[in-house]
């Protein structure tokens, strides 16, 4: 179960990171995600995603996490609320 992408924008290979971070977004929209690069901020981060300026202190990196696996906690917990329904006739209520 990933719940967490974490990647520097400078990668190996034909895909850099920001080009992961939105493919992760497009095909696991619940996925969270945290982009960091020594380089400065880019010019696009997927929606929801976080930026972490490289360098960076252990605990500034564990605080990110925890932030972004909470907030995808919370999505989660409200997307899965169940709809309030009238009392009388079980129709959703507005």
């Amino acid at each position: 179960d990933v719940r967490i992408v974490f990647t520097d924008i400078n990668m190996p290979g034909t895909m850099d990171g920001l080009e992961l971070a939105h493919v992760v977004h497009a095909e696991w929209p619940r996925i969270a995600i945290l982009v960091t690069s020594g380089k400065g901020l880019p010019s696009t981060l997927p929606p929801g995603a976080r930026f972490l300026l490289k360098p960076y202190r252990p605990s500034t990196l564990i605080q990110a996490v925890e932030e972004l696996l909470r907030s995808a906690h919370d999505a989660v917990q409200v997307e899965a609320a169940p709809p309030v329904r009238n009392a009388t006739d079980g129709t959703p209520v507005r």
